[in-house]
């Protein structure tokens, strides 16, 4: 949505805009990344070692 607004401004502040937003996206995807493998982890950890039973850890 953001990128879609930039265009709303000159190009030299859209396109500030669009390369910050794109650093935004990449932060959040490795977050997202970062966050699954956890949960893999998590369910690794509670399924073997029966870690987190009682929903300690768990969103």
């Amino acid at each position: 949505m953001i990128p879609g607004l930039a265009d709303l401004y000159d190009e030299t502040v859209a396109e500030k805009i669009r390369i910050e937003t794109g650093k935004i996206d990449a932060i959040i995807s490795s977050l997202d990344q970062g966050w699954l493998r956890s949960e893999k982890i998590r369910r690794v950890l509670r399924r073997h070692y029966g870690l987190f039973q009682n929903n300690a850890g768990q969103h």
